[in-house]
């Protein structure tokens, strides 16, 4: 499956900068933040702790909840943009300033576009001090920046669910849309706090996205065949997998195929009190419109008990587990979620 980049929290990023650490005057800023950084031009905070580095992260801590509880609660992934950024350049063609400010924040913590601007150390308490400084204009710019990378995005994704809506890929697109969308309604709070532009109108929500491809998933079929299944407990189980991630069981027609070979065979074993059965399931997910394997799969064990029988039963149960773990969860990877 194609990747999609997708943010979901709000982009981390540091730089190194001034210290005030050992001066023994205590600077203006440590109780007064706007005192030395005028707030018609930067946002700032100061941290304190018993270290240098505990300091700077409750400095960064701090500017973050300028931004309020939902920008707070979303901060992560900025390897995902990283990586993303490197792998579909294409998708994602951004500035220097921007890419630079990422790959500063794979090893920071913090708001892309925020820095420690200066530190100081109180040798009487033996705590040190750190204040985290954004300035407005470069993060305006920076978070412009972002939302018109993500809606471009957006825009080729819907483009390509619009060519195949009827498929996964169309479901995958909208799915990838809602997440990138995500990311911009908190880039947009960002932005707005900064004094740019509420640019909220300009895009489509997260939730319209999620809820079509919803709507998508519910008109998509799923064809199970199960070779040798056992009391019909494979197909119900690769039923449910579909089931959960709002696909159908499907007729003859549906366009996606689930083809799979149940083997269940008694096995010896050194233990003379237990009998064993070896179960082995090769399945795959196949488009048939495109003749194209999607997702292959397969699961092999070995259960016993004290009755052939009841092997035999424990080891369906090891089938079904295999697809409500492993199975779902590789499904549900493809799929977006």
């Amino acid at each position: 499956m194609n990747k999609f980049f997708v943010i979901a929290g709000l982009i981390f990023a540091s730089c190194a900068s001034t210290s005030s650490a050992g001066k023994s005057a205590r600077p203006a800023w440590v109780d007064k933040p706007e005192s030395v950084f005028e707030h018609s031009r930067y946002l700032a905070a100061v941290g304190e702790a018993f270290s240098r580095s505990q300091a700077e992260a409750n400095a960064f801590s701090n500017l973050i909840s300028i931004f309020g509880q939902r920008v707070e609660s979303k901060i992560n992934a900025v390897e995902t943009l990283r990586h993303e950024m490197r792998e579909n350049v294409q998708d994602f063609a951004v500035s220097k300033e921007l890419s630079q400010a990422v790959e500063i924040s794979a090893n920071m913590n913090n708001l892309i576009g925020a820095e420690i601007k200066d530190r100081w150390e109180d040798h009487i308490s033996k705590n040190f001090y750190a204040v985290a400084v954004m300035e407005k204009s470069q993060g305006i710019r920076i978070y412009n920046e972002l939302i018109d990378a993500n809606k471009k995005v957006i825009e080729k994704n819907l483009a390509i669910a619009a060519s195949d809506k009827a498929s996964f890929e169309g479901v995958i697109k909208y799915r990838a849309s809602a997440k990138i969308a995500e990311s911009n309604e908190l880039f947009v709070t960002v932005l707005t706090i900064l004094g740019g532009p509420n640019r909220a109108a300009e895009m489509g929500t997260a939730a319209s996205y999620r809820n079509e491809a919803s709507r998508l998933a519910k008109q998509i079929p799923v064809r199970i065949i199960v070779k040798d299944d056992f009391q019909g407990r494979v197909a119900a189980a690769f039923a449910e997998v579909f089931s959960k991630d709002g696909f159908s069981s499907g007729s003859k027609e549906a366009r996606y195929e689930l083809n799979a070979v149940l083997e269940l065979a008694p096995t010896t074993h050194n233990n003379k009190d237990l009998v064993f059965t070896r179960y082995a399931l090769n399945a795959k997910l196949v488009d048939t419109k495109n003749n194209v394997v999607i997702l292959p799969f397969s699961a092999n064990g070995r259960e016993g008990h004290l009755s052939q029988t009841e092997a035999d039963q424990r080891a369906v149960r090891g089938v079904q587990r295999a697809i409500n773990e492993e199975f779902a969860a590789k499904f549900s990877e493809y799929c977006g979620f």
